[in-house]
C-alpha cells in the first residue's frame, strides 16, 4: 500500500512540474505569438567551450534555438546577454533576442529566461523551460515565445560550429534587408552598415578562405545615401510606412496614425514617381479612412452547444497572412485562425484554435490520423471573409477528450 501511495506522489509532482507539455519524451514546444508551435526533431550539444544549445526544427522548417553559457542548473536571462535565443522562420528572417528594436516601433528591449532544471549527465538528457521576446535585425519585426518547455532532449555529444552557424545566419538576414532597401533610403546606412558588420563578423567566425566576403566588404563602400532621385527617395519612404503599417493592428490605438502615414507616403509616390497602371491609387483607396473595424459572426456547434462568436472580432494582416480572432462574451471562449490574404478554397486556413473559457483549454485540429478536420474559404478580400469548417478538434492535454465540431461558418468584415 505505501508503495502504491508513493507512486501516486511521484506521478502528481511529475504532471504538476510539466503542466505545461505533452508527455512524449523527449519535447520541445511552446507557444509561438499565443499559438501552439511544436519541434518535430531536436538535439542538445555542448560545444569546446561549454555552451549549451537546444534546437529545434517544426514540419514548417522554421527553427528554434536556445543557448546558456554552461549546463549548471540555473535561470539565464535574455536581451542582449551571453545566453540567447533565435528563431528562425525557415524564409528570410532571424530572431534574436541580441537584437534591439527601432526606437520608433518600441521602447522595450529584448527580454526572456532559459531555465535548466534537470541535466541528467548518466544518460545525457536536458530539461527547462523558457520563455522570450525577440526582434529582427531591422528592429521592426518581433515574436514572442511564452509557455516553452524542452524535456529530456537527447545531448548527443556531437560538436557543433555555433558562433559560424549563428553568423551565417545574420548574414542572411541582414543581406535580405540590405537589398530590400534603395540607396536613397534614409535607413540606407544602417541597412547596409548591419549588412557589413554581419559580413565581418562571419569571416572572424568562418574564415574567408576565399576572400569572397570581403570583396562584397569593399563593394559597399562607405553606405552612403543616394539623394539624387526622388522618386527612390519615394519609393524608399512608401516601403518604410508599408512596412510597419502591416505590422500594425486595426486595433491599436497607433493605427489610424500609421494607416494615415502610409496613405501619405503613397500619394507622394504617385507625385515623384507616376502610378501608370492605378495600382498605387488602388492601395489608397482600400485603405478607405483608417478608422476601419471589424464586424461579423464566427458560429459553430460544440458536441450539442451552438457557439457564437461576435464580440473583440480582430482582424491583423501582417504582410500576406490575415489572423482573424473573435470572442464569445458569455462564455469568454475565443476561435482564431489566419488565411493568406485573397486565398480561396479547401484546407488553406492555419493555426485553427479555440480556447474553451478564459484562460481555459486550447483545442487545435486533429492529428489522428483517423479523424478529419476540414475548412473551406469560399470569400476572401480586401473587406470579407467567409468559409466553413468542421471536424475533430483535440487538446494538448492527455486526459481531456477530442470533440466534434459542426456547422463551422465564417462570416467577417473589415
Amino acid at each position: 500500500m505505501k508503495k502504491v501511495v508513493l507512486l501516486v506522489i511521484i506521478v502528481v509532482g511529475f504532471f504538476s512540474c510539466s503542466n505545461n507539455i505533452e508527455f512524449n519524451t523527449p519535447a520541445l514546444q511552446a507557444e509561438r505569438d499565443g499559438e501552439i508551435w511544436k519541434a518535430t526533431s531536436f538535439r542538445a550539444n555542448i560545444d569546446a567551450n561549454g555552451v549549451l544549445s537546444v534546437t529545434g526544427t517544426s514540419d514548417d522548417s522554421d527553427n528554434l534555438t536556445l543557448r546558456v553559457p554552461s549546463t549548471v542548473l540555473a535561470n539565464y536571462e535574455l536581451g542582449n546577454t551571453i545566453s540567447e535565443a533565435t528563431y528562425n522562420d525557415g524564409i528570410n528572417t532571424l530572431f534574436s533576442t541580441n537584437n534591439s528594436p527601432d526606437p520608433d516601433v518600441s521602447i522595450f528591449e529584448p527580454d526572456g529566461q532559459i531555465e535548466i532544471y534537470e541535466y541528467d549527465t548518466e544518460n545525457n538528457l536536458v530539461s527547462g523551460r523558457f520563455n522570450f521576446n525577440a526582434f529582427d535585425i531591422s528592429g521592426v519585426k518581433t515574436i514572442n515565445f511564452s509557455r516553452g518547455d524542452f524535456y529530456r532532449v537527447p545531448v548527443t555529444g556531437e560538436p557543433i560550429d555555433n558562433a559560424c552557424d549563428v553568423a551565417t545566419q545574420l548574414v542572411m538576414t541582414t543581406e535580405t534587408v540590405f537589398n530590400a532597401t534603395t540607396t536613397a533610403d534614409p535607413d540606407f546606412p544602417n541597412a547596409c552598415n548591419s549588412y557589413k558588420n554581419a559580413l565581418t563578423n562571419k569571416i572572424n567566425a568562418c574564415g574567408d578562405p576565399d576572400g569572397s566576403l570581403q570583396v562584397i566588404i569593399n563593394s559597399l563602400g562607405d553606405c552612403a545615401v543616394d539623394n539624387s532621385d526622388p522618386c527612390a527617395i519615394a519609393t524608399a519612404n512608401t516601403d518604410a510606412a508599408e512596412m510597419i503599417f502591416n505590422a500594425t493592428p486595426v486595433d491599436d490605438p497607433e493605427y489610424p496614425n500609421v494607416c494615415n502615414t502610409y496613405r501619405s507616403a503613397l500619394s507622394n509616390k504617385i507625385t515623384q514617381c507616376g502610378d501608370a497602371d492605378g495600382s498605387i491609387q488602388a492601395i489608397i483607396d482600400n485603405l478607405g479612412d483608417c478608422m476601419s473595424t471589424s464586424m461579423g459572426i464566427i458560429s459553430l456547434d460544440l458536441g450539442t452547444a451552438s457557439l457564437t462568436f461576435e464580440t473583440n472580432i480582430t482582424i491583423t494582416k501582417a504582410g500576406t497572412l490575415i489572423s482573424v480572432s473573435a470572442e464569445d462574451d458569455a462564455s469568454g471562449n475565443i476561435i482564431s485562425f489566419m488565411v493568406e490574404e485573397n486565398a480561396t478554397g479547401v484546407d488553406i486556413i492555419s493555426n485553427f484554435m479555440i480556447q474553451v473559457g478564459p484562460g481555459g483549454t486550447l483545442y487545435v485540429p486533429t492529428t489522428d490520423p483517423n479523424k478529419t478536420f476540414t475548412s473551406n474559404i469560399t470569400v476572401n478580400n480586401a473587406t470579407d471573409i467567409e468559409g466553413t469548417f468542421s471536424g475533430s478538434i483535440e487538446s494538448d492535454a492527455p486526459t481531456t477528450p477530442d470533440f466534434e465540431l459542426s456547422n463551422g461558418v465564417i462570416d467577417v468584415m473589415y
